[in-house]
């Protein structure tokens, strides 16, 4: 979202053509967790985000959500997903069922499928954007 880091990294926003989150911490106030410790010392929700650096020419998000995650709040999928609409970026908010913060991402793995509706959900969206 915050395109200072693409910059710094030298990728052209404009090459990104889709953006798929997995059990995103998007929107929570870090400070009081353990993990407070991956992001700058004395930085702020505001300032690190992505919920918060939403820029209309952000292409379009795929979102999934673990309907059972206890690590990372389905909640930040929907805050997101709203500053994502509120910027008229195209969005995809999919709560899948019966998975948690780890298996969501297991049931990419071809002999995981059967955890969850990860994988086929990610390739859609990869196949709709793919460049032909």
């Amino acid at each position: 979202m915050n395109a200072r880091w693409l910059t710094e990294a030298n990728v052209p926003v404009s090459s990104i053509r889709g953006v798929i989150g997995v059990a995103g911490p998007y929107s929570f106030d870090f400070r009081s967790f353990q993990s407070a410790v991956a992001f700058p010392k004395g930085a702020t929700p505001d300032e690190v985000m992505p919920d918060r650096h939403v820029r209309a020419d952000a292409p379009p998000h795929l979102l999934l959500v673990a309907q059972n995650d206890d690590t990372v709040a389905p909640q930040n999928g929907v805050n997101m997903e709203r500053a994502l609409r509120a910027a008229g970026v195209p969005v995809e908010l999919k709560v899948l069922p019966r998975v948690g913060h780890i298996t969501i991402i297991a049931a990419m793995a071809r002999p995981l499928t059967f955890l969850g509706d990860t994988r086929p959900q990610v390739l859609n969206f990869i196949e709709q954007r793919r460049l032909k």
